[in-house]
């Protein structure tokens, strides 16, 4: 008996340690788009951040800025929860290949950026929710529609 339960606990690491970067996105309500206020249109204040899962289970997001911003286009690897209301995600910006790892914090339909590094040069960018540069918190974001 004591065999079996040993290989049943086994059998459920291995089935975690496989699940895809899209998987954790789903698991963890990430999908869709997300803005401040989800009312109004996308600006510089009011950015709209959508996720998707493409091909191979790869997870993307398109962020939109304002009709005077061109959308920026991320990868995200590594997606890893750390609670259930908690993920940490590596975010690759496709125009710069500039690389962060933010951790995000949920709480019903909402999410706040609480930590954001810089990965080249290890400079926090966020920590605790707050920007480190301008000393105020970071905007919780809303799940916009269903």
């Amino acid at each position: 008996m004591r065999k079996y339960a040993m290989v049943l606990v086994l059998c459920a690491f291995v089935g975690a340690a496989q699940a895809s970067d899209g998987d954790v996105a789903a698991k963890f309500g990430l999908l869709g788009e997300w803005a401040v206020d989800c009312a109004q249109s996308a600006s510089l204040q009011n950015m709209r951040q959508t996720f998707t899962v493409g091909a191979q289970e790869s997870v993307s997001a398109t962020v939109e800025m304002g009709s005077d911003h061109p959308p920026a286009r991320e990868t995200l690897a590594g997606l890893k929860l750390l609670a259930p209301d908690s993920i940490v995600i590596t975010f690759t910006r496709e125009s710069d290949n500039y690389v962060s790892l933010v951790t995000l914090k949920k709480k019903g339909n909402r999410t706040q950026v609480i930590d954001s590094t810089n990965t080249a040069t290890g400079e926090a960018l966020i920590r605790d929710g707050m920007l480190v540069r301008a000393k105020r918190p970071v905007p919780w974001v809303t799940k916009c529609g269903k």
